[in-house]
């Protein structure tokens, strides 16, 4: 179809400068997919899908604790990989 991209799994995409990455989370969209880049703890690049699992709030208006980022809406707590790791109305 004209217009459609294929996106390929496990590649590499060139999406920002590695200097205009910082500890804020900052919005991307590379075709037609959301996603948030930031630096961890340790200073290394991370990026990942741009929507929390609860309500589908972007992570890129939230903040960055350590290596995780934490959603603005319910303050739910992701690792760099996207696995959501805390969820605080369970404690």
């Amino acid at each position: 179809m004209v217009g459609e991209c294929l996106m390929l799994k496990n590649f590499w995409y060139a999406v920002e400068f590695s200097a205009a990455v910082g500890d804020q989370p900052q919005p991307v969209r590379l075709m037609g997919e959301n996603y948030v880049l930031y630096r961890d703890g340790q200073g290394q690049m991370v990026a990942m899908g741009d929507r929390c699992t609860h309500r589908g709030a972007s992570l890129a208006g939230g903040w960055i604790e350590g290596n995780c980022i934490r959603c603005p809406y319910h303050g739910w707590r992701y690792d760099s990989d996207g696995t959501c790791i805390e969820i605080p109305a369970d404690q």
